[in-house]
């Protein structure tokens, strides 16, 4: 029997698992590409490898061991607070993790983050990166509609 939507806890229905290892399988696959020579440009959008040791935007380049932990830190504690969230916002918690998990593989097998995705007027980023800033206006959004439709019921 299927549970139900309001059931809170760390049970991971098939599309939670689903969405996750799709979206960790695109953000390595990207990755991959352009660690490996992949350079391409259109118009404004210039997709090319850029090893970042540090954190969002470059930012305390050489930290990686360190930003390395305090992710897993900060992955750990999320999964606690997470667990405590009505499943409904399922999606939401699942590419967060995707691109948590994506940037630390990369921090354990490379030493650095691989980013790709160059807008000419925004620091260079990568598809976890998206994932994670994807993840939390989801995540705000699911729980502003619970606030309102606790209000108005």
């Amino acid at each position: 029997m299927a549970r139900q939507s309001k059931q809170k806890g760390m049970k991971f229905p098939g599309k939670v698992v689903l969405a996750f290892l799709l979206a960790v399988l695109v953000d390595q696959s990207t990755k991959f590409l352009f660690r490996n020579g992949l350079d391409v440009s259109f118009g404004v959008l210039h997709l090319h490898f850029v090893a970042n040791t540090g954190v969002s935007w470059g930012l305390f380049p050489g930290k990686n061991l360190l930003f390395l932990g305090l992710s897993i830190i900060i992955l750990g504690m999320c999964w606690l607070a997470f667990s405590q969230f009505d499943r409904r916002s399922w999606l939401g918690e699942s590419l967060f993790f995707a691109g948590g998990v994506g940037n630390i593989l990369d921090r354990i097998f490379f030493g650095f983050v691989t980013d790709f995705i160059d807008l000419g007027f925004f620091p260079v980023f990568n598809v976890a990166d998206a994932l994670l800033s994807v993840s939390i206006v989801l995540i705000i959004l699911y729980e502003f509609s619970l606030q309102r439709k606790k209000k108005h019921p």
